[in-house]
């Protein structure tokens, strides 16, 4: 969510033009770019737990949400519609990951898939890094096969210096820090331990 609303709102730039002294060129720059997301359709790939909290968080956005994942029939969210994966690219304003890596989804984003998106499109990446096939991702964004992307995760980490993506402007990035917090060690024992309980009373294992 937090990607989603700094590359939606410029944040990131703003900060950076704000830095810099460019306070009026800089805004007209991007102020055609900015948009609310109660007017926008975001597409989230993939519907587990973290997918399904996405969702929910967005319902307070009073956006219209698009959901993919071929291994549900139905989404709890009532403001969510599940659909296929060629509707959700072609409507989505915003694609945002959360599937797993698996032989089946390892570099699926590829610039097939990039192509059926809006060219006006964001692509949010704060799952894994395989999901992407950057290469193609980053000649995409060059080439406007898509306006935007927002990513935590990268195929090889910590990114390399020398790695193109680096130098575009229409990228926010940050250093897979989606899931670190203060007390997201506690919360992780913590869930650990009832897994564990739940294991050797012999319950369902969530």
């Amino acid at each position: 969510i937090g990607l989603i609303i700094a590359e939606t709102r410029n944040i990131a730039r703003s900060h950076e033009s704000t830095r810099q002294g460019k306070w009026v060129d800089d805004y007209y720059i991007y102020e055609k770019s900015e948009f609310e997301l109660s007017s926008k359709v975001i597409g989230l790939m993939g519907y587990g737990n973290i997918g399904e909290k996405v969702c929910r968080m967005l319902s307070g956005f009073g956006c219209r949400v698009l959901v993919c994942d071929p291994y549900i029939d139905s989404v709890s969210s009532p403001n969510a519609e599940l659909v296929d994966q060629d509707v959700l690219l072609a409507e989505s304003d915003i694609i945002s990951l959360h599937m797993r890596v698996t032989p089946e989804t390892t570099g699926m984003v590829n610039m097939d898939l990039l192509r059926k998106m809006k060219r006006s499109a964001i692509l949010v990446n704060t799952a894994r890094g395989p999901l992407v096939n950057y290469k193609d991702l980053c000649t995409a964004l060059e080439q406007g096969v898509i306006a935007r992307a927002a990513l935590d995760t990268f195929d090889v980490e910590p990114i390399e210096p020398g790695n193109p993506i680096l130098k575009l402007e229409n990228v926010t990035l940050t250093n897979h820090i989606a899931g670190s917090s203060r007390n997201a060690a506690q919360i992780s024992a913590e869930i650990m331990a009832e897994d564990l309980k739940a294991f050797l009373e012999g319950r369902e294992v969530k």
